[in-house]
């Protein structure tokens, strides 16, 4: 939710954050508002049972504002949200009332019946995956959920698809996101998440950087033993580095002591 949340209060193009949380995680939030010093968000909201119910009571909350205010919606669990796909739903809102988040798939898509076997394969070319942020004009989103509301409908998989149902001729247009707006849904995504975040933050290295200060320095290199592992041990000595390798083959490596100050080196094959 930090990562998420960061990435609206770092856009300039966002006035104000709100956030619908769980009832149980709603004062962790304002600790993380005050820790992270977020000045642009100023509400949260209690969620309810299901997305329907979470975004209706953001929009009571909204009761009052300019119906014309551009509202963008976002899963906090897509934490590699962007500027520029945060930025193109906005401008697309100019001339659309809804606005949707979509990456074409790379996987052959299948209906199934309720048994699991295949009933249709729709055309992947003109398919696309949803992602979020959905961006709305309000009056608009307010409309589709009031009459969501009168008629007793409340089974939506997006906000996208109440406008749609709810308010025949308003046309929803689609702006490209990206794979790495990834829904954090299964202990893999996790995985994957945090590998890309850390991308994100790397510190790396460039040719021409001066590392003297290398010399005379404990190293310990896992996987040492060829390839990269190998190029990077002869760097180091060429540099008065102490190395040791620790590897499957190479195992009288000891780093129990805290007290080595030993430098642990990790690379990438780029």
């Amino acid at each position: 939710m930090e990562y998420t949340v960061e990435a609206f209060e770092k856009s300039l193009n966002i006035d104000e954050i709100i956030i619908v949380s769980h009832p149980s995680y709603v004062d962790l939030i304002w600790k993380f508002v005050k820790k992270n010093q977020w000045e642009k968000v100023t509400k949260v909201f209690n969620g309810g049972k299901e997305r329907f119910d979470s975004t209706y009571s953001a929009l009571q909350g909204l009761e009052g504002e300019d119906n014309n205010s551009n509202i963008l919606l976002h899963d906090a669990v897509r934490p590699l949200i962007n500027e520029s796909i945060i930025n193109n739903c906005i401008d697309a809102l100019r001339n659309f009332e809804a606005v949707d988040v979509v990456i074409p798939s790379a996987d052959t898509l299948v209906e199934v019946y309720d048994d699991g076997c295949i009933s249709n394969i729709p055309n992947r070319a003109i398919m696309r995956r949803g992602q979020t942020p959905q961006a709305f004009k309000l009056g608009t989103l307010k409309q589709a959920y009031q009459r969501a509301i009168n008629a007793q409908r409340f089974s939506f998989t997006c906000d996208c698809g109440v406008v749609r149902s709810m308010v025949p001729g308003v046309r929803v247009a689609t702006v490209v996101g990206a794979e790495s707006n990834m829904k954090v849904t299964h202990p893999i995504d996790l995985f994957i998440a945090e590998k890309l975040l850390q991308e994100a933050n790397k510190i790396s290295f460039n040719t021409g950087d001066n590392l003297d200060y290398i010399k005379d320095k404990n190293i310990i290199i896992f996987g040492g033993n060829s390839g990269i592992g190998l190029e990077i041990k002869k760097a180091a000595i060429l540099l008065g580095a102490n190395v040791e390798i620790a590897s499957r083959s190479f195992n009288n490596v000891d780093i129990v002591d805290i007290e080595c100050k030993t430098i642990l080196l990790k690379w990438r094959k780029n």
